[in-house]
């Protein structure tokens, strides 16, 4: 979907003012990959139009900032934590300069949620104790055994405020459509056609196309399409491998088909999203 005009497309997660991790980082069977994270009494908060390809969590520990989009203002303060998912315009109001904790991730299983704007999360005795641990280890971060700790405790809280996330929040897909749209996003590069993930899920072609567009509101085809260009899109966010090798790793037959489909999808081209990365992220 194109970025409006009036917004400011935030491609990379890394602000240079928190403790980032690499990719490498997370293993092969992360639930969630943690980008980044920071504390800081951040006077000034006060930006517009802002729009990502990840996730983000704000944690407030006093109130007098919010954030706002599509015309709701969401207070930030000590008794929640706000989650906003990708390709949300909003914009931040930071009246103070309050102690303000930021985690920039992505889950594993974007695809099983359904969350289409920023949603407050109650804090529990359990994830208060996360948070502050996040707030304490981000000193000593830089450290290799603080690093690592850290990233620990990032993805701990997100495992705490995801499970107190309502089940309304998570797409009702049967567990049949769950496997076959995570063997989508684990293996992009695969024979993704209609024949084949027919095979997998077990159906005839035409009964699996109406079973497929029932339960996900696409059809494969087009899903498909969709999943590749938002898997490039963290590829090109988050890594520097040259896009040549991105559209190969995609299953696009080459650059340029790619560069055509992510235009249509995207509004720009893949390089020109790409240059958007050196612009630092506002937390």
């Amino acid at each position: 979907m194109p970025t409006p005009a009036h917004s400011r497309d935030y491609r990379s997660p890394f602000t240079r003012l928190g403790i980032t991790f690499a990719e490498a980082e997370h293993g092969g069977a992360a639930d969630f990959v943690v980008h980044e994270c920071g504390f800081l009494r951040y006077a000034g908060w006060n930006h517009r139009g802002i729009r990502s390809p990840y996730w983000r969590l704000h944690h407030n520990s006093a109130p007098g900032n919010a954030l706002r989009a599509d015309g709701v203002t969401y207070p930030l303060e000590p008794r929640s934590v706000l989650v906003t998912p990708p390709g949300v315009t909003f914009d931040t109001i930071g009246r103070r300069a309050v102690p303000h904790l930021w985690v920039h991730f992505t889950p594993a299983q974007e695809f099983a949620l359904s969350l289409k704007q920023p949603l407050p999360i109650r804090v529990t005795a359990g994830t208060r104790a996360l948070l502050a641990a996040c707030a304490r280890s981000r000193g000593s971060g830089e450290a290799p055994a603080g690093h690592r700790r850290l990233h620990h405790l990032c993805s701990a809280l997100l495992h705490a405020v995801f499970a107190a996330m309502p089940v309304a929040h998570y797409h009702g897909y049967p567990p049949r459509i769950l496997r076959l749209l995570e063997h989508i996003d684990r293996h992009p590069s695969a024979d993704l056609s209609n024949p084949r993930l027919a095979a997998l899920a077990g159906f005839g072609l035409r009964s699996f196309e109406k079973w497929f567009k029932g339960h996900v509101g696409q059809s494969p085809a087009a899903y498909v399409a969709a999943a590749r260009i938002r898997l490039s899109c963290r590829q090109l966010a988050l890594t520097d491998r040259p896009i040549d090798q991105i559209a190969e790793s995609l299953g696009f037959p080459d650059r340029y088909y790619f560069s055509r489909a992510f235009r249509r999808q995207m509004g720009c081209g893949p390089a020109t999203f790409r240059r958007g990365r050196p612009r630092a992220s506002t937390d």
